[in-house]
C-alpha cells in the first residue's frame, strides 16, 4: 500500500474542501491504476462528512493513528499542492519515510482534480491559491 500525504488544514474552509477533493481524486486515480493507497486527510475528512465530526482528535492523535498505517505502507507519495511545504503533518510524514528508508516520491495532482475543482469553485483559482 502507498501512503498519500497532502496538506489539509487551512483557516479557509473552502481551501480545506478543495484540498480534500484534490487528494480524493488523486487517490481514486491511483486506485484506478491498481495501486492500493491510503490518504489520511481523505480518511479523516471523509469521516466528518458522514456524521463522525464528533471525532475531534488533536493533530497529535491523528498523527499517531496515521503512523500505525504508515508503518504498513511500502512507500510515500507527497501530493504537491499549495501548502505541502508548510504542512506540519506532511513534513512529519516525509521524516517518517526518511527515517525508515522508505521510497518518498513527489507528485503533482492529476489534471482531472484541477479541472473538477475549477468548474466547482472558481473563487479559489481567482485568488491564486490553486492556479495551474
Amino acid at each position: 500500500m502507498i501512503y498519500l500525504a497532502s496538506p489539509m488544514s487551512h483557516p479557509n474552509p473552502a481551501i480545506v474542501e478543495a484540498r480534500y477533493h484534490i487528494a480524493a481524486i488523486h487517490a481514486a486515480y491511483l486506485k484506478a491504476q491498481g495501486i492500493f493507497v491510503y490518504s489520511p486527510g481523505v480518511y479523516a475528512l471523509g469521516l466528518a462528512t458522514v456524521g463522525m465530526e464528533e471525532i475531534k482528535w488533536t493533530h497529535e492523535q491523528w498523527m499517531s493513528y496515521d503512523r500505525e498505517i504508515f508503518d504498513t505502507c511500502k512507500s510515500l507519495i507527497v501530493l504537491k499542492i499549495p501548502g505541502w511545504e508548510e504542512s506540519k503533518g506532511v513534513q512529519i510524514e516525509i521524516g517518517w519515510a526518511k527515517s525508515e528508508g522508505k521510497l518518498c516520491t513527489y507528485s503533482h495532482p492529476c489534471w482531472a482534480s484541477y479541472s473538477l475543482l475549477k468548474s466547482h469553485n472558481k473563487m479559489l483559482f481567482e485568488e491564486g491559491e490553486y492556479s495551474c
